[in-house]
């Protein structure tokens, strides 16, 4: 074998190992994502998104059916039912584009690309850590505060918001009224 032979299968070889060295980093980065969504509860939370978006989804539905003069004369329960009966018909279509298995490997690699294998294993460590637990049991509160703090501000922002959109409208209307735009 001539010496620029021995350089290329040596080239070749060295490529070869780099790339299945790289391919374990991706497996060993994939389980510790996997390890770290698993710690963190997120098919939990999907399951709980799930979960609330079907209430509100009933909620909704109980909404709308208030204004079909035909169903107002049904008590409110009976509406209720109805709205029920029509967020169970549309389940089966969340499930197909909103369930765990379906969002999964998205969730992974958001993941995957947002942290690197050793946060991934650290951040994983820490969700397993007593303190990790206490995040993840006080978390759904912590964000429903949250919710909370910030309509009252919303709630506190209304009246301005109104006055703003009210001088709006007449400033829109009298721009309406004098401007030549076809009816």
């Amino acid at each position: 074998m001539t010496g620029r032979s021995l350089c290329y299968l040596s080239l070749a070889l060295l490529l070869l190992f780099a790339a299945e060295a790289a391919s374990g980093d991706e497996v060993s980065h994939q389980r510790a994502v996997d390890e770290l969504v698993s710690a963190a509860g997120v098919r939990t939370q999907v399951d709980a998104m799930n979960q609330r978006l079907r209430s509100q989804m009933t909620q909704s539905f109980a909404a709308s059916l208030e204004h079909i003069p035909e169903l107002q004369a049904l008590p409110p329960l009976r509406r209720y039912a109805i709205a029920q009966e029509m967020a169970q018909r549309v389940a089966p279509i969340l499930d197909r584009h909103l369930s765990w298995q379906v969002l999964r490997e998205g969730v992974l690699e958001n993941y995957r690309v947002t942290f690197s294998e050793n946060e991934a294993l650290a951040l994983g460590e820490f969700y397993r850590s007593a303190l990790g637990m206490k995040m993840l049991a006080a978390t759904p509160e912590l964000a429903r505060k949250l919710n909370e703090t910030a309509l009252q501000h919303a709630e506190e922002a209304k009246p301005e918001i109104d006055e703003a959109v009210t001088a709006y409208f007449v400033e829109l209307q009298q721009r309406l009224q004098t401007a030549d735009m076809p009816q």
